[in-house]
């Protein structure tokens, strides 16, 4: 933390009606029982750290580090509390600190911390090799928290409670819609599977959903039929003119695109499925983020109801479609409140 933040070395006390908390917290739910029993720790021994606060110039101060200690405090009574005031270059830097603070501290569920990441790539401009390098984390640390936003709620609430596992998070983000991810969630739960029996499932779902389609079809069809599609595409996708097209036939279009390309995800998973079970390795046959193409511009009112769609894809398929990045997607949507 001494990198971003001039810090004052001594501990000051200050009268806790000084104190605010900020207008954005990282920390979405407090437990009303593990609060209780901080202060009761903290009543009989003490308060051993202090909080870490910044002067608003108008004789009050803010919380960055520290806020369940403050609640502890006001539920005690306490008419002050030690804290160390730090001096911050930005509001950035007081998201760094706070997310630095609870890291280390284990404060944080994943999804709060993943939030509290998507904040510094969404409304800082960070990159998440930056967002990485400022807290001392690695780079597939930060991209995996941001892939949990990903999920459906349902999901992210049964991971938040502790009733499904973070770790199969990382088989459920691959999945192609919110829809997906959630049956396998509740699969998961109902049926109290590892995270290799659910994986098994998946890929014998997969598999079977492929074999329905293609069963009697020989290996010179399916080539021939992948050749015509391909020339055609090729041919007419540079005569296309977007201009005589309405929104309405656009969006027809890229939907049907969409479940193509859903397809053929698919179908090229069966067949790398196959291929490893020959050689006994591990694949991944998931969506690849296209370089967004949008990002920066103005969203309009059909992407909006795009990504707030109860029966909306993943945000992974969104990113493709609306060529914007998926922390940008979440973000958005957490800024509307969906």
């Amino acid at each position: 933390m001494g990198e971003l933040f001039h810090l004052h070395r001594e501990v000051l006390t200050l009268p806790v009606s000084k104190i605010v908390e900020p207008e954005f917290q990282l920390r979405v739910y407090y437990d009303e029982e593990k609060l209780l029993e901080l202060a009761n720790a903290m009543e009989a021994e003490g308060m051993f750290y202090p909080l870490m606060v910044s002067d608003r110039g108008d004789g009050t101060y803010e919380v960055h580090a520290g806020s369940r200690r403050l609640r502890a405090a006001r539920l005690k009574k306490y008419d002050e509390v030690p804290v160390v005031i730090v001096k911050l270059d930005g509001p950035a830097h007081a998201l760094q600190l706070a997310l630095m603070e609870n890291l280390q501290r284990q404060d944080l569920d994943p999804f709060e911390e993943a939030r509290g990441f998507l904040r510094l790539v969404y409304e800082y401009g960070m990159s998440q090799k930056e967002v990485a390098a400022s807290l001392k984390q690695s780079e597939a640390f930060i991209r995996k928290r941001l892939a949990l936003l990903s999920l459906p709620e349902s999901v992210q609430d049964r991971i938040a409670s502790g009733e499904l596992g973070l770790h199969y998070a990382s088989t459920l983000v691959k999945l192609s819609t919110g829809e997906e991810q959630s049956h396998y969630a509740n699969l998961a739960v109902d049926k109290n599977l590892t995270q290799a029996e659910l994986r098994a499932f998946i890929a014998k779902d997969q598999e079977l959903e492929v074999r329905v389609v293609t069963k009697g079809v020989s290996v010179e069809k399916i080539i021939a039929q992948v050749a015509i599609q391909k020339r055609w595409f090729r041919k007419v996708t540079g005569k296309i003119n977007l201009r005589n097209m309405s929104a309405e036939e656009r969006q027809r279009i890229a939907h049907e695109l969409q479940d193509l390309e859903t397809v053929i995800r698919t179908t090229r998973g069966f067949f790398a499925t196959q291929e490893a079970k020959s050689a006994n390795e591990v694949v991944f046959s998931g969506y690849v983020q296209h370089t967004p193409n949008n990002h920066g511009q103005e969203w309009t009112t059909r992407d909006l109801n795009r990504i707030t769609a109860k029966d909306r894809p993943s945000d992974d398929i969104l990113s493709g479609e609306l060529g914007r990045t998926r922390a940008a997607i979440a973000g958005m949507r957490s800024k509307i409140g969906k």
